[in-house]
């Protein structure tokens, strides 16, 4: 009994092989069929949607924008030119003042003085020659009578010489009144122009001597706003002379935008070695900021548009919308892509000027694609914002 059950044991294991092996077979064939009837879908074509702007031929101004440095024409020191006690020095730092007005006063007592005595050297000067004057004439007489053909060897005969040292003492009197006319003016100081107080070394009751400073001060008559530029923006517009470029200034302070009309007055007269820069200094005058609700102070850190030369029939173009320095994406008929080559005669960080290539009313694409290709389908989206800039 035990062997036969010997004998149907691994029979009945070869037969379970079996099995298995043909069901493992069955379940590979089924996979395999079925993955060929799978076809793989196909992956819908993107359009993309660009934004465009539309370019107009016109003829239009060049405008070079960089900020630069306000800084004032003038500033200076109030510096004494005669010595004293300071009897009167009421401004103070930040405060105006107006041209010609007395800032500081030195005690003038002692150039009173001086000055009386000046008055009374000259006086007295003045006897001193015309009793010469007389003498000499009395001794002119006199050898005249004694020796009517004869001059006299000596000119102390006539006097000359006493005359004459009369005649240099008065003048040096006049000199002496005169300056001291002009110390007791030097007590009080003015200043020839509209400005502010910056510094204030010396307060009223201190003594101030001839050079020393007592405040320094700047005009709010003119003021400079130093800009640097490239070499090439220069041919743009006129620096100096009656046709100097017009140029428009912008600045914020406390929260509120301030426009401010200047001109291109003259150049730095150098490059700057590091950035290959000029700096083009615009002029402010009252006029072109009076109207403003703000004096200009030095320091701030505004915006100039110089307003360039007309250039005739061209397009401004976003410069976003120029690729490589010589091409533009155009947004040609049935909506399709065609990369066109231009002439751009310059570029700023706003617009492209372009002189050929592009015809008035054709659509430029304004955004970026990642990879163009000539004549590809596209979806054109006009730009509202890019286009309220160019009208």
């Amino acid at each position: 009994m035990q062997n036969k059950e010997k004998a149907v044991r691994p029979a009945a294991q070869a037969v379970l092989f079996l099995l298995i092996l043909a069901a493992a077979g069955l379940g590979a064939y089924i996979i395999f069929k079925s993955r060929e009837k799978i076809q793989p879908e196909k992956a819908p074509k993107l359009i993309p949607t660009v934004e465009t702007a539309v370019a107009k031929l016109k003829d239009t101004p060049v405008i070079i924008d960089n900020y630069g440095n306000v800084v004032p024409e003038t500033s200076s020191q109030i510096v004494s030119e005669v010595p004293g006690k300071i009897t009167s020095f009421e401004i103070n730092e930040g405060e105006s003042f107006q041209k010609g007005s007395v800032l500081l006063e030195i005690d003038q007592r002692d150039y009173e003085i001086a000055l009386e005595t000046a008055k009374a050297s000259v006086a007295a000067a003045k006897v001193k020659l015309d009793k010469e004057l007389a003498q000499a004439d009395v001794a002119k007489r006199e050898w005249r009578e004694l020796h009517p053909n004869k001059e006299p060897s000596n000119p102390l005969v006539l006097r000359i010489p006493q005359v004459n040292e009369a005649e240099a003492a008065l003048e040096s009197a006049k000199a002496r009144l005169e300056k001291a006319k002009l110390d007791l003016n030097r007590t009080q100081i003015s200043i020839p122009f509209d400005g502010i107080v910056t510094e204030k070394f010396k307060e009223a009751g201190e003594y101030i001597a001839p050079g020393e400073p007592a405040a320094r001060v700047y005009s709010t008559e003119i003021f400079n706003v130093e800009v640097p530029l490239r070499d090439e923006d220069l041919q743009w517009f006129a620096v100096g002379g009656e046709n100097a470029g017009k140029v428009e200034i912008e600045a914020e302070y406390a929260g509120k935008k301030y426009i401010w009309n200047g001109r291109a007055a003259r150049n730095a007269g150098m490059v700057n070695p590091s950035t290959r820069m000029v700096t083009v200094i615009v002029e402010l005058n009252k006029e072109g900021f009076k109207d403003s609700g703000l004096t200009p102070l030095p320091g701030m850190f505004v915006k100039a548009s110089f307003i360039g030369d007309e250039i005739k029939n061209i397009a401004a173009v976003p410069s976003t919308a120029v690729h490589n320095m010589k091409e533009v994406w155009v947004a040609a008929p049935k909506n399709r892509l065609e990369i066109r080559k231009v002439d751009v005669l310059r570029i700023d960080r706003k617009y492209a000027y372009i002189s050929k290539g592009l015809e008035d009313g054709e659509k430029i694409i304004t955004s970026m694609i990642d990879s163009p290709v000539d004549g590809m389908k596209i979806n054109p989206m006009e730009s509202q914002k890019k286009q309220s800039e160019q009208d």
